[in-house]
């Protein structure tokens, strides 16, 4: 070995040593990652009555959703207008298709 490549393995070896003590820094005296509501985190109980899952929050947003819904007031005089009658009919009949077998995966 020359004495550049010493020293090129040293800068290298330097280099390595750093990068590992920045990196063991941040993995020691990082902060704590948040935990998404939905989780639960080690130690909670799965049956804590006060702990929301994701199916009970998505549950009690459509829950929002067609109460918000419900609220709806029609007034029907506005199917009865003019303007209403006046609206094209875009609807496509649907053509029957001949239906596959009985059971797809057993034999022909």
């Amino acid at each position: 070995m020359n004495f550049d490549s010493k020293k090129a393995v040293n800068i290298l070896m330097g280099l390595v040593v750093v990068a590992g003590l920045i990196l063991g820094y941040f993995f020691l005296f990082g902060g704590e990652d948040e935990i998404a509501p939905s989780s639960i985190a080690p130690g909670e109980d799965f049956n804590d009555p006060g702990l929301i899952t994701g199916a009970q929050l998505n549950t009690t947003y459509v829950t929002f959703l067609i109460n918000e819904i419900s609220n709806i007031k029609l007034d029907r005089r506005n199917l009865e207008s003019e303007a209403f009658k006046a609206l094209d009919d875009f609807t496509i009949p649907i053509v029957p298709e001949p239906i596959g077998v009985d059971i797809p995966f057993g034999r022909l």
